[in-house]
């Protein structure tokens, strides 16, 4: 599918290597940023968490960085088509190479991590999909450095990386404070959303699932994106 469309916007995805699916959805929907100012997402793709954080906070300014020179470009167009255009603005960078003053309130990504397996022929899903353990570490430290004393970095990962991630975090100064279990049916859990700041906190844990036994959505899941679509998201 090349075109998405929300309620208040549309994403065209022709060159993105990852097309909007539900791991944006439940990302762009949980990350909280009702009292952000200043947010970063770290290789925004099609633009689409961006988007939907400006939908929910039209006060924010965001900065979408995103490594991929026509994806980056792909991205412009979706915000600049969008009523949102003065709220994100989109760099073709690489966040290791990101180099700012400011610091953010919220930090989000939906990252690459780490398979032992072989990596794809197309060099955009390498990018989009893949990443090597040391490389984790670095963004972790950029992240502690682009980040408020107070902020929060959201992100979305596979069920059995979380543990790695976790560990990183912890070595660079960043603690969980929230995690979110994703099943995308009762009993299989394969994704999991965590909240890390700079402040150790008790943790705020709890589940969430995606569709029924039957493979239908569920009321939850269906609440807590209505104000994004009314159909249902590609997977």
């Amino acid at each position: 599918m090349s075109t998405f469309k929300f309620k208040h916007f549309t994403i065209k995805q022709t060159v993105a290597a990852v097309k909007v699916g539900t791991d944006a959805m439940l990302l762009g929907a949980f990350t909280d940023v009702s009292t952000a100012n200043k947010v970063l997402e770290i290789g925004t793709g099609t633009g689409v968490i961006s988007l939907m954080l400006a939908q929910k906070n039209p006060k924010i300014n965001i900065v979408a960085l995103e490594i991929h020179t026509e994806t980056a470009l792909e991205a412009i167009d979706n915000i600049a088509s969008s009523s949102f255009s003065n709220n994100v603005l989109v760099q073709n960078e690489d966040f290791l190479c990101f180099q700012t003053t400011d610091k953010f309130d919220v930090v989000v990504t939906n990252p690459p991590y780490f398979e032992s397996g072989l990596f794809p022929e197309d060099p955009k899903l390498q990018i989009a999909k893949h990443i090597d353990k040391s490389t984790i570490a670095d963004w972790f430290r950029n992240i502690s450095n682009v980040l408020q004393e107070e902020g929060v970095c959201w992100m979305i990962l596979p069920t059995h990386s979380v543990n790695a991630w976790l560990e990183l975090a912890n070595r660079n100064g960043l603690y969980l404070n929230e995690k979110i279990n994703l099943y995308a049916k009762p009993s299989i859990c394969k994704r999991v959303i965590i909240g890390f700041s700079k402040i150790l906190k008790v943790v705020n844990h709890f589940d969430f699932t995606i569709r029924d036994t039957s493979g239908a959505y569920t009321l939850e899941y269906i609440e807590l994106t209505s104000e994004f679509h009314d159909r249902i998201p590609v997977r």
